[in-house]
């Protein structure tokens, strides 16, 4: 992941993991909502919290199970209208080191990467021995913010054009071709 400049930043250290676990509570401070606002492309971001479970997986991979709360606030993609959205997102990763065996896809011979659609996603890779939470945390909430939102009650209208005459209609792209068509029948 990219480190972004301004965003809040939490490195748990992955080598230190003990057997069961270890719970992280994160919340953006006051002076943070206006950098994370903006990179989000919201107009108002009120929240962000995460509680967060890292488990050591396999040998050196790192499992998190967490749940993101946050209520931010974007226009209506219709109206303009503000519209609030509560996001409340349970989701689960999995992250290992580059030099893993466990972050080689497995390919065709024609290099295409096989996936399983109902089994789980590949890993995530992370450098060094140590993970960012915070940036997991906002791909997570970019991931459930609703890209189009609509106020109550917005809807786009369905216009109907009348066309009385066909000469006022624009002329298609493939009218050019269907003349040369017709000119290469009259030549042949």
């Amino acid at each position: 992941m990219v480190e972004q400049p301004n965003i809040p930043s939490f490195m748990a250290d992955v080598r230190t993991l003990p057997a069961k676990g270890f719970t992280v509570k994160l919340s953006l401070s006051e002076q943070e909502l206006p950098a994370v606002t903006k990179l989000l492309e919201v107009s108002k971001l009120e929240n962000l919290d995460a509680e967060l479970l890292l488990k050591r997986w396999r040998r050196d991979g790192v499992k998190i199970e967490g749940k993101i709360r946050a209520k931010l606030e974007q226009p209506c993609r219709l109206t303009l209208e503000p519209v609030v959205q509560n996001v409340e997102e349970d989701f689960r990763l999995t992250f290992v080191p580059e030099d893993s065996k466990l972050a080689r896809y497995d390919t065709t011979g024609e290099g295409e990467i096989i996936l399983d659609p109902e089994g789980d996603d590949l890993p995530d890779v992370f450098s060094g021995s140590r993970l960012d939470l915070w940036p997991v945390i906002i791909e997570q909430l970019v991931l459930a913010i609703d890209p189009f939102p609509q106020a109550p009650g917005a809807k786009l209208e369905n216009h109907e054009f009348d066309v009385k005459d066909k000469s006022d209609m624009p002329e298609s792209p493939f009218a050019v071709l269907s003349t040369l068509k017709s000119d290469k029948k009259r030549n042949n």
